[in-house]
């Protein structure tokens, strides 16, 4: 354990500068292919597929044995080739790996040259640029339970390397594949709402509203909702039927109530003209009576006059009206069986 420090710079859209307690480092490249140079002076490129995790590795040492030379001057021209030999494979001299603010000789120049060159590509190629614009492609829609969905998305300019951000919604599992640019959506097992939306920085994206619904669960309640309201249609199908058997019944007795009432008015319209009919056949019987005995009032005593075998006028002369067979009664009893004088011959 000890103190460590490690500081990296990005510069431009493919450099970044790694300064640490061990020198200055850096790497060039992009997604899927990069070279970096170690502080220590290894050269590392790493090769990969993004999105899969499968990447390839590989790690070489740019440093060569050198060859150090100590030279004696009192060492004769043959004696010092030989002493040049020996010592070919010697350890590096000491004065060649001194170290200034903890960096050596080779390092500063090293790290030297990556800040120039990799400024001279920021001059190229400027900063990364800032994504301006973010767009989901979707609508609203509703999912069930346990469900993955993947939304499409896009943005501006498409050469930005600027992180992107995505709402956290509660029962949502969201990711995003950078490589297909697609969000990746996996539905918990609660019924939960979310707004789905990307940023960035200085952009938002359009919201794509998240609805959870459990579709065993809701089959079981619009089930229960169908037999509730069938069962609330049979029933007011019953009560519609009783109250229209109570009407009938109600207006069955009401009419047979007015026919009885028209029944009996009539019986007794009929009692009273009947009634009335036989008052008047008195009356006119009592009239007719009055008018007979008024008329035979004068002295008719023995007067005899003839009746007719069909007919209602009794006559003076036998032979009126060419009667045959004539009867002859008294003018009383022609009077009191309802005769009347025949005008020809009275």
């Amino acid at each position: 354990m000890g103190f460590r420090f490690r500081k990296s710079i990005s510069v431009g859209k493919f450099g970044r500068i790694n300064i640490s307690k061990s020198g200055i480092g850096y790497s060039v490249g992009t997604k899927g292919l990069r070279f970096t140079k170690t502080a220590t002076g290894k050269n590392r490129t790493t090769a990969s597929i993004p999105g899969t995790g499968i990447s390839y590795v590989t790690e070489s040492s740019s440093k060569k044995p050198k060859k150090y030379v100590y030279k004696n001057s009192k060492l004769s021209n043959n004696e010092q080739n030989i002493e040049n030999k020996v010592n070919t494979n010697l350890p590096n001299n000491p004065n060649n790996d001194k170290k200034y603010f903890g960096f050596t000789k080779n390092q500063l120049l090293i790290g030297a040259g990556v800040i120039v060159g990799l400024s001279l590509i920021v001059g190229l190629f400027g900063n990364d640029p800032k994504i301006e614009e973010i767009t989901i492609d979707g609508s609203d829609v509703t999912l069930d339970i346990n469900q993955e969905t993947k939304f499409p998305y896009d943005f501006y300019p498409s050469s930005s390397n600027e992180e992107i951000l995505f709402s956290d919604c509660d029962g949502y599992e969201i990711s995003l594949d950078e490589n297909s640019k697609n969000i990746i959506v996996k539905t918990l097992n609660e019924e939960k709402n979310c707004e789905l939306k990307l940023s960035s920085s200085e952009a938002n994206s359009n919201i794509i509203n998240l609805t959870i619904v459990d579709s065993v669960k809701k089959a079981e309640e619009e089930r229960i909702a169908a037999e509730k309201a069938e069962q609330e249609r049979i029933e007011a199908e019953r009560l519609a039927a009783e109250k229209a058997e109570q009407e009938r019944l109600e207006a069955e007795r009401l009419a047979a109530e007015k026919a009885e009432q028209e029944r009996i008015a009539a019986e007794k319209a009929e009692q009273e003209r009947i009634a009335a009919e036989q008052v008047a056949q008195q009356a006119a019987a009592q009239s007719q009576q009055s008018s007979n005995e008024q008329y035979t009032e004068p002295a008719n005593n023995g007067v005899r006059v003839y009746i007719p075998q069909s007919g209602s006028k009794y006559h003076s002369n036998p032979s009126c009206s060419n009667m045959k067979n004539p009867t002859e009664v008294s003018i009383d009893e022609a009077i009191s069986w309802g005769y009347t004088p025949c005008k020809k011959c009275y």
